[in-house]
């Protein structure tokens, strides 16, 4: 549960890396999380038992995990040493998402990357690889 502790600690931190276990980890945690409200909303809509209160708790998970999923996934990418703004791809139907998609994937790249370095001094991150 570390790197989803830390997904919350760091809710609004675009600089520094997430290595792609914790990422990984915390986007499986996130849909699980996010399937679970929904089954909940669909048994209690199809029931008509519950009204729309579990929908809205889906509705303001949904809103409440979406800026630090952008923090996280810009600091996933300064992992694989290429830049947050490559995240923007997004925005690209299919194509960008692909590829930010590939790049989620690439492992980490420690030597001369100036984020990891940075997370070293604040201490998130207690040994040096690189």
């Amino acid at each position: 549960m570390k790197p989803y502790t830390e997904f919350w600690k760091r809710y609004f931190d675009f600089k520094g890396v997430t290595t792609r276990k914790a990422f990984w980890l915390t986007t499986l945690t996130n849909v699980i999380l996010c399937s679970v409200l929904n089954q909940i909303t669909i048994v209690n809509l199809s029931n008509g038992v519950g009204g729309y209160a579990p929908l809205t708790l889906g509705i303001i998970y949904y809103f409440v995990i979406f800026i630090p999923t952008i923090a996280m996934t810009v600091r996933r990418l300064h992992d694989a040493k290429f830049s947050g703004f490559f995240v923007l791809l997004n925005i690209i139907p299919f194509f960008g998402n692909l590829a930010v998609l590939i790049m989620n994937i690439i492992g980490s790249r420690y030597e001369n990357n100036k984020w990891y370095l940075n997370d070293v001094q604040k201490g998130y991150i207690n040994n040096t690889k690189g």
